[in-house]
């Protein structure tokens, strides 16, 4: 089996079959997605108690937001990999359910979407999410 199948183990392992639906739900597992709701919600509290309605952009900010923070938390949890093989084993990547060549590309493909859906929106609400983006990186780092 191909190392790119996410139904192996990563580059250089004994290649141990996964069920797709497992890895499917630890690709979903590693975004947090609870979190993210909470950051999208909070995004279109945010703006409704500004505007007091729910414009377009405003649903696109709050995705936008809710993407790079589902970005944010691959992407510590790739950072964070040593340390939570022996404080969180049971998370996605140090219990080996999730190839790491897939937590790259969901932090990265995640980031660069809601970072994406950021240009269509106004330069304040681009400053902001590349400010988040900014900041979810030094704190990983």
């Amino acid at each position: 089996m191909s190392s790119l199948n996410p139904m192996t183990h990563d580059a250089g392992k004994a290649s141990t079959p996964r069920r797709l639906t497992d890895v499917l739900f630890a690709a979903l597992e590693i975004t947090r997605p609870h979190n993210c709701t909470l950051v999208f919600g909070s995004v279109l509290l945010g703006g409704w108690l500004g505007v007091h309605s729910l414009p377009p952009p405003l649903l696109l900010a709050a995705l936008s937001a809710g993407l790079v923070a589902a970005g944010g938390y691959a992407f510590n949890d790739l950072w964070d990999i040593a340390t939570d093989r022996l404080n969180k084993p049971g998370r996605p990547l140090p219990s080996e359910r999730l190839p790491i060549w897939l937590a790259r590309t969901i932090a990265f493909g995640l980031t660069g979407l809601g970072i994406g859906l950021a240009l269509i929106l106004p330069a304040t609400c681009r400053g902001i999410i590349l400010a988040a983006v900014l900041g979810l990186l030094l704190y990983n780092r």
